[in-house]
């Protein structure tokens, strides 16, 4: 029956008993230190040289040294070595029987090797359970990988359509914009058009009395004795700006010459604190008070400058009103 018994040898054991945690056949570390502190002193002794060591032949299991060649002494030193170091025991411990009875998943028809091989089989068993749950994880992280991935797709389909209907409505609006500042351009051209021969006179007295004939003889009067015109200069409309004792009136010629020619006499008015100008648009008007404030700061630094309707020239420049500033054609101030 012991004929095909396999008995493991010596490393087998060992790993085995580090599977069930079983120190048997391991010696405590003070033993080890006792040992190697005996034995160093010899082994550096057969290092040097000093002490020789029986030799005998390969494969013999005698060292060929008899006892009486060894004192009684000399055999103490050796038990008590073997001892110290493990080799043999004064209690050799419980039985092989005990022994495996008390050891985890085993019964004593059981050899240490079918233990192991049972062992490797559970674990081997809850890899391929963690193997499983593991896979069946990662196959969820995939499809909720390929959803967001859809969701993303759909997303990134969702703002291109946005990006492509944001650059059509800012063309729209590019466009609309460009017509509206076309449509302000003919407005304002229109307007100037319809001002075009039309002049304001500022610093007549006002009456209760005035109508339109009375005021049409006072401006007759004023062109004919203090502008010195003699040519009798048609007026299609004459009327007063608002209420005041001052209140501008405005007066529409028939054609450009007449209108140069008050235009060109009314500097004859200064002396009685009259003035005459062109009807100019609410705009133009706001830009002139601007420029005209403008040229008397640069008439009190001795700078010479003309006005012409809503720019200013200087040295050969014009410049106008832009968001309140006086600026030239590249946006440099005065």
């Amino acid at each position: 029956m012991l004929q095909n018994l396999r008995v493991p040898d010596a490393y087998e054991r060992l790993l085995l008993d580090v599977v069930y945690g079983s120190q048997i056949h391991f010696v405590r570390s003070d033993e080890l230190s006792e040992a190697w502190r005996i034995f160093t002193p010899l082994l550096e002794q057969i290092e040097q040289g000093k002490t020789q060591p029986y030799k005998y032949r390969f494969g013999r299991h005698r060292t060929g040294v008899t006892l009486k060649h060894c004192s009684m002494a000399y055999w103490l030193k050796v038990i008590t070595a073997l001892l110290i170091i493990g080799c043999i025991e004064l209690n050799p411990g419980p039985k092989r029987q005990a022994t495996l009875t008390n050891m985890p998943h085993s019964t004593p028809d059981k050899a240490p090797m079918d233990d192991l091989k049972l062992l490797i089989i559970n674990l081997s068993a809850e890899v391929n359970r963690l193997g499983k749950k593991m896979d069946t994880r990662l196959l969820n992280i995939e499809q909720k990988m390929e959803d967001w991935e859809r969701r993303m797709t759909g997303i990134e389909t969702s703002i291109a359509l946005c990006t492509d209907a944001l650059a059509t409505n800012t063309r729209s609006i590019s466009h609309n914009t460009l017509k509206i500042r076309n449509l302000e351009e003919r407005a304002e051209a229109l307007e100037r058009r319809a001002r075009e021969n039309n002049l304001i006179i500022y610093g007549i007295e006002s009456a209760e009395t005035d109508s339109r004939e009375l005021l049409l003889q006072k401006v007759k009067k004023l062109m004919a004795e203090d502008m010195q015109i003699t040519d009798d200069v048609v007026i299609a409309e004459c009327h007063r700006l608002g209420r005041g004792p001052k209140a501008p009136i405005l007066i529409e010629v028939p054609d450009h010459e007449s209108r140069i020619s008050l235009l060109k006499n009314s500097s004859k008015l200064r002396i009685l604190n009259i003035f005459m100008s062109r009807d100019y648009s609410p705009q133009i008007r706001e830009q002139r008070k601007i420029l005209i404030e403008k040229r008397r700061e640069l008439y009190k630094k001795g700078i010479g400058s003309k006005l012409r309707d809503n720019k200013l020239l200087l040295n050969g420049i014009n410049y106008m009103v832009v968001e309140g500033q006086v600026v030239n054609a590249k946006g440099e101030p005065i």
